[in-house]
């Protein structure tokens, strides 16, 4: 009886060892097949090396940590739409996949991708031929920011966004199967205990008391430049934009406040007006002897001058009109009636924002703040702008 029940006991043991090591050969193949089910459901992405000494290397990891959890049939990431773009770039490359598109949709490109008016396409591209060179590359441009588009909106939604764009931004190319990312970032130095500084890697100088300290930034004033000039800089496009300005502009004008008893020191700023967006508006509108052979730039506004250091650090941004700006000071100063400066002072007030004024493509109070005494639009002569970032 004694020996019986020891068989049975070595039996059950063995028994239990082969039960073990099943499971464990079931665990790893379980394991192989969800590891091989997220690589099929996620894009492929390749990072290019970056420069430790521009970008966050903060929002590099952050932004690696969000592509790589990426799956395509998340839909509160992608809609069905963009997940069967996204496994069709996987599968057949970048150019299949922009056709596949634009079949599905043969008469105009509409948001059918965009699944959100925040990843919705600005305009809608009349389907010309897609073997036609030009259409070709207006779809790739669209569909390549797609996916920015996309990580944006997760950065916002974690609440990363302002803490890391437009002062940094990570390109993402297609590239045949995959999408290639690589990263690009202003200077940043904390002075003292105050918040960092941005500067752009061109390090441009403003001459001022005899001086020639750095241009910087504080993160509240590139938020307002933005918001000047750039339509969404939430947008992959948006982002590029408003980093590429603020990366290779190098032209500043100082303006000083006389009416202040303590002198305040502002410098002033300008972007292209480029024919074909609607900054190409600018001249076109303000300008009685409009030139289409010039080359124009608009104004931006005025950030108020903090000195530290050898920087000349720009806090905020006043808008033309702004209470404050030269704007301002001759519109009190004119013989114009209440109601007649209360109008263009809403008019200006409407400019305040990008978004605001190609709503309303009112520029009455810019152009009257151009044709007495404060250009709005100027010819610069020099370029203002490093081509290259």
């Amino acid at each position: 009886m004694v020996a019986l029940g020891k068989r049975a006991l070595k039996k059950a043991e063995k028994r239990k060892k082969r039960l073990q090591r099943k499971k464990k050969v079931q665990n790893r193949k379980e394991k192989l097949a969800t590891n091989l089910l997220e690589v099929n459901d996620s894009p492929s992405f390749i990072y290019k090396p970056y420069n430790e000494g521009s970008v966050s290397k903060d929002f590099v990891i952050e932004v690696m940590r969000i592509l790589k959890g990426f799956r395509l049939s998340d839909r509160s990431v992608f809609t069905e739409a963009q997940s069967h773009f996204f496994q069709s770039v996987k599968e057949r490359g970048i150019d299949f996949a922009i056709n596949d598109a634009v079949i599905a949709d043969h008469k105009n490109l509409t948001s059918k991708l965009s699944g959100t008016d925040h990843h919705e396409f600005t305009g809608r591209i009349q389907v010309r031929d897609t073997k036609d060179e030009y259409t070709k590359r207006a779809f790739k441009i669209l569909f390549s920011s797609l996916l920015g588009d996309i990580l944006l909106e997760e950065l916002k939604k974690q609440h990363l966004l302002e803490k890391y764009v437009p002062f940094n931004v990570a390109y993402i190319v297609p590239i045949e199967k995959s999408f290639r990312v690589f990263f690009k970032g202003m200077l940043t130095k904390k002075l003292d205990k105050a918040s960092p500084i941005y500067y752009s890697k061109h390090k441009p100088t403003i001459e001022m008391n005899g001086e020639k300290p750095l241009i910087g930034f504080s993160r509240h004033a590139i938020h307002r430049i933005c918001e000047r000039c750039v339509g969404d800089w939430g947008t992959q496009g948006g982002a590029i934009d408003a980093f590429a300005f603020f990366n290779n502009c190098t032209y500043f004008e100082l303006y000083k406040d006389e009416s202040r008893s303590k002198d305040q020191y502002y410098f002033s700023f300008y972007e292209n007006c480029v024919d074909g967006y609607f900054c190409g508006l600018y001249p076109r509108m303000i300008l009685d002897n409009y030139d289409p052979s010039k080359s124009y730039y608009y104004r931006i506004g005025y950030c108020p001058i903090v000195v530290n250091g050898n920087f000349a650090i720009g806090k905020t941004m006043l808008p033309p009109g702004m209470r404050g700006t030269p704007e301002d000071k001759i519109l009190k100063k004119s013989t114009l009636s209440r109601e007649e400066k209360h109008k263009i002072y809403k008019s200006a007030e409407n400019s305040f924002k990008f978004m605001n004024l190609v709503k309303s493509q009112d520029f009455s109070g810019l152009k009257w703040f151009h044709d007495n005494g404060v250009p709005q639009i100027v010819e610069l002569p020099e370029n203002p702008y490093i081509d290259k970032l």
